[in-house]
């Protein structure tokens, strides 16, 4: 099975960052407004890729008018209590623009804001941007591996990112309380599932020994284990992907999503 990236991408955000930027409170100003819609916008146009492939320079576009908009100085213009959000928003359009380094350091800044509200949205969706860098470069090395790896191409090419990921997701776990909106838990489950499921395909790429592969298995098992992704019970990467499969509600559209990506 493979992870297809048009519908890994859908609801990528929708689900949880994009409802915390409806959520902003009344003060915010008319412009923020503006760029949150625009934000929206883009998410929008993101999501529509999964049936009209050829739509992504619409989202692309739009996403570098929000970075444009959302200087450093327009955001410390902003209500305090509006700047984490504000920061979160830059970081997502720069992470989907491509800008990964300025990504991770806008979400940087929403984490050090002092008005970051602890186990909030904007906390746990800044926490997993880290997590989504490294997977949009373990994505993009998996479209283009070859049928067969050897485990020096594993080390060299995937394992660096993939265990950098997993420690951001649980990081992010870490972070996760009763304050924490249950649409961004159920994100954050998708995330490791995702995560689990890349994982197991990259792995069962390897050549060579089949004991070698499986010391790769167990390492990246305990990795997980490690960072709070997975249970001991957990053996197997698709025994974990099942286990968290069963912690977002069959009804809930990322249930639905997992499903369709499985029969990919």
């Amino acid at each position: 099975m493979r992870i297809h990236k048009s519908l890994a991408s859908l609801l990528l955000i929708a689900s949880a960052i994009l409802a915390g930027c409806i959520l902003t409170p009344v003060a915010t100003t008319f412009t923020y407004r503006d760029i949150q819609g625009e934000f929206n916008q883009a998410v929008q146009a993101d999501n529509q890729v999964a049936v009209q492939p050829f739509t992504g320079s619409v989202s692309t576009s739009l996403y570098e008018g929000v970075n444009e908009k959302l200087t450093d100085e327009y955001v410390a213009s902003l209500d305090a209590r509006l700047q984490p959000n504000a920061w979160l928003l830059r970081s997502v359009a720069e992470w989907r623009t491509g800008d990964f380094a300025e990504a991770e350091n806008s979400a940087q800044k929403g984490l050090d804001h002092p008005n970051l509200s602890e186990s909030s949205r904007d906390q746990v969706a800044l926490l997993m941007i880290p997590a989504l860098v490294s997977e949009s470069f373990v994505g993009k090395q998996l479209r283009q591996a070859p049928e067969e790896i050897s485990p020096d191409d594993y080390d060299e090419t995937f394992a660096g990112d993939l265990n950098r990921a997993s420690k951001a997701l649980g990081m992010a776990r870490n972070a996760m309380a009763e304050a924490t909106p249950v649409d961004v838990q159920y994100y954050f489950e998708f995330q490791v599932w995702r995560l689990l499921q890349n994982w197991n395909i990259i792995i069962g790429k390897i050549s060579g020994e089949a004991e070698q592969r499986n010391e790769i298995r167990e390492a990246a098992l305990q990795q997980l284990r490690t960072d709070g992704l997975i249970g001991e019970e957990d053996q197997s990467m698709a025994k974990a992907a099942g286990s968290v499969e069963e912690r977002i509600p069959t009804s809930h559209p990322l249930n639905a999503l997992m499903q369709v990506l499985s029969q990919q």
